[in-house]
């Protein structure tokens, strides 16, 4: 059974070209085009795609709101957007959105080929310079988001499970700070929820990355 895919973008030349391409492929059935979100809308109730190839752009609702939109009424239908400039902010959005492939207009033709196909089998999928990007902004980000999370905490908090992490006990922690050991472990208990921690070892890691990715 081939594929039937729903190409929407707002430059027809854009379109045709993607067309031509994916005709060549033989498991690949252009059904429709559309350059605007009602255009794709109606077309969607109309022809029931498989694949909706989106641009990140679409005039008359964002491509964001339009995937929004899509995923709601057309559950079934798995869709892969494009961009010749997505921002790491916006691919990221378009995945937790639910779109299955996210794909760059400058990578290679096969790239497009090989969304489609994969997000027709359930599979998520980034073009390679796109997910290069998108690990890079992850590592890059990792010790801002545990600092982040820090700041959640409220002073007690913070100070209970900073001498925790360095392996003071709650005894000891009680003593220190003239409360009594339940109400360490309270606080304790409320910061390692906050930080999404569930035991000592994951405590000390937490504290460790924290410290050597802090500038």
């Amino acid at each position: 059974m081939s594929i039937r895919v729903l190409c929407s973008d707002d430059h027809e030349i854009v379109r045709y070209g993607l067309c031509l391409l994916l005709e060549n492929e033989p498991d690949i059935d252009i059904v429709g085009q559309a350059g605007n979100a009602a255009e794709t809308l109606a077309l969607l109730e109309k022809l029931h795609p498989n694949v909706l190839l989106l641009d990140l752009f679409v005039p008359g609702n964002s491509g964001l709101s339009l995937l929004e939109d899509v995923r709601c009424q057309y559950e079934d239908v798995a869709v892969v957007m494009m961009s010749g400039h997505a921002a790491e902010g916006r691919v990221r959005e378009a995945l937790q959105l639910g779109a299955m492939a996210f794909v760059h207009k400058e990578e290679a033709a096969e790239e497009l080929v090989r969304a489609i196909r994969r997000a027709v089998a359930g599979e998520k999928y980034l073009s390679p310079a796109l997910a290069q990007h998108a690990y890079a902004a992850y590592v890059d980000g990792q010790g801002d988001e545990r600092a982040r999370k820090l700041q959640q905490l409220t002073e007690r908090e913070a100070e209970i499970i900073r001498m925790a992490a360095a392996g003071t006990t709650s005894a000891d922690i009680a003593k220190q700070l003239f409360i009594s050991p339940r109400t360490v472990e309270t606080h304790r208990s409320r910061a390692m929820q906050k930080l999404g921690l569930r035991n000592e070892v994951e405590l000390a890691r937490f504290f460790v990355k924290l410290e050597t990715e802090s500038p």
